[in-house]
C-alpha cells in the first residue's frame, strides 16, 4: 500500500482511504491511481491476517516517521505473490528504521518464535480510588519475539485491548503473529461484570499503567520499548486506546478494530466520555489504522461506528472495511452469547 514511488522527490500525502471487498485494495487519491487485488471467497481467518497486514505495516512506518509511505503487499494475503515493503535495515524485524529496504510479508508468520510467558499480574495503584483492591488487578498475557535476530531490542510494545467483557485469549493470534514480527505484545484482562463495569476512563488508565509496568518490570523491560508503543484495540477497546493515547508520546501507532464510542446503551456521561472528539487530542504524527466491518450494526450502530472515528482523524489515517463481516468474527473464537448479542 504505497501513495507515491519509495524514490518520489514530492511530498508524499499519506492514503487516506483503503478498503478490502474481496481484495485489499488503496486508493491515491494524491495521485489517481488504484492498486487492486484479487482473491474471492477468503475465509475469516484470512480476513484476520490482512488485518495483522495493514497494521504491522502501520506500525512499521511510524517507527521511521514515514507514516503513510509503507507499502503493503498488494495481492490477497492467503496468496501472497509479491512481498509487502517497509522501513528498516537488512535483516531486522518490528518496524526498525534504517535506510535500507526490508521486504516483509505481514501476511504470514515472521521469522521470530513467538515466547509466552507465565501469567503475570500487576495492580494499577494509578487509578485508586476510582477501582479498590482487587478490581485494581490487571492480569497480563506477554509474548516476546525469540530467535536469531535480535539487532531491533528493545522492541516496540503492542497492547492488545480488547472489546467489553470478551475475554484477551480471543486475540491470542494477534499477538502471536505482531511477536513473530518483533513486537513484545501484551493481552490482558481487568476484573468486571455487566453490572459492575470499570469506566472508560478507568481503562485508559489502565492501559497507561501497563506501559509504565512495561518499563520497570524485570522480565518485560529487557525486551519491550515503551517508548514505542502500538496500540490495538478491539470494539470498545477501540475507544479506550483512543482515550490512552491522549497527549501520551508514547504511542506512536494506534490500530482500532471495528471501534465503537458512545451509544444509547452506553450514553455520554462522567466516566465515559467521545473517544471520537479525543481524536482531537491524539497527535498528529500517530498514524491511524481503522478496520470496520460491513454488518456490525446491532453492537456498532452507524453514529458511533468506525465511519465516525476515520472522519475524525488528525492524524494519517488508514480506513478498511471488511466486507460480510459481523463485529464477532474478529474474535479467534465467538460465544453463543456473543452471537446472540451482536446477530451480526
Amino acid at each position: 500500500m504505497r501513495a507515491a514511488p519509495i524514490d518520489a522527490e514530492a511530498p508524499t500525502p499519506a492514503p487516506r482511504r483503503s478498503s478490502i471487498v474481496r481484495s485489499i485494495r488503496c486508493v491515491d487519491h494524491g495521485h489517481g491511481r488504484d492498486f487492486g487485488a484479487g482473491g474471492a471467497g477468503r475465509s475469516a481467518e484470512s480476513r484476520r491476517r490482512d488485518l495483522l497486514l495493514l497494521a504491522g505495516t502501520v506500525l512499521a512506518s511510524s517507527a521511521t516517521g514515514s507514516a503513510g509511505r509503507a507499502e503493503a503487499s498488494d495481492v490477497a494475503a492467503d496468496a501472497p505473490r509479491q512481498p509487502s515493503t517497509s522501513y528498516g535495515q537488512e535483516g531486522e524485524v518490528g518496524g526498525q528504521s534504517g535506510a535500507g529496504l526490508t521486504q516483509f510479508n505481514f501476511s504470514r508468520p515472521g521469522p521470530l518464535t513467538p515466547v509466552r510467558l507465565p501469567k503475570l499480574e500487576h495492580t494499577c495503584a494509578g487509578c485508586f480510588p476510582q477501582c479498590v483492591a482487587d478490581r485494581c488487578l490487571i492480569r497480563l498475557d506477554v509474548l516476546y519475539p525469540k530467535g536469531p535476530l535480535v539487532e531491533g531490542r528493545p522492541y516496540p510494545l503492542a497492547i492488545i485491548t480488547g472489546g467489553f467483557l470478551v475475554p484477551s485469549e480471543e486475540y491470542l493470534s494477534y499477538a502471536e503473529r505482531l511477536a513473530s514480527w518483533g513486537y513484545v505484545a501484551v493481552l490482558y484482562d481487568k476484573i468486571e461484570s455487566p453490572v459492575d463495569a470499570l469506566d472508560d476512563i478507568v481503562s485508559a488508565e489502565f492501559i497507561k499503567e501497563i506501559i509504565d509496568w512495561a518499563g520497570v518490570d524485570p522480565l518485560v523491560s529487557q525486551v519491550a520499548d515503551n517508548r514505542r508503543v502500538y496500540l490495538v484495540g478491539h470494539s470498545r477497546g477501540g475507544k479506550v486506546s483512543v482515550l490512552a493515547a491522549q497527549d501520551d508520546s508514547r504511542v506512536v501507532a494506534l490500530c482500532l478494530i471495528d471501534p465503537v464510542d458512545n451509544t444509547v446503551y452506553a450514553p455520554l456521561a462522567p466516566g465515559f466520555p467521545s473517544a471520537i472528539a479525543a481524536l482531537n487530542s491524539v497527535q498528529e504524527t500517530v498514524p491511524m489504522a481503522v478496520i470496520g466491518a460491513d454488518l456490525a450494526h446491532d453492537c456498532a450502530p452507524e453514529e458511533s461506528n468506525y465511519k465516525r472515528f476515520f472522519d475524525a482523524a488528525q492524524s494519517p489515517a488508514w480506513e478498511v472495511v471488511l466486507k460480510d463481516t459481523g463485529h464477532f468474527q474478529f474474535l479467534d473464537r465467538s460465544t453463543a452469547v456473543e452471537k446472540l448479542v451482536c446477530v451480526t
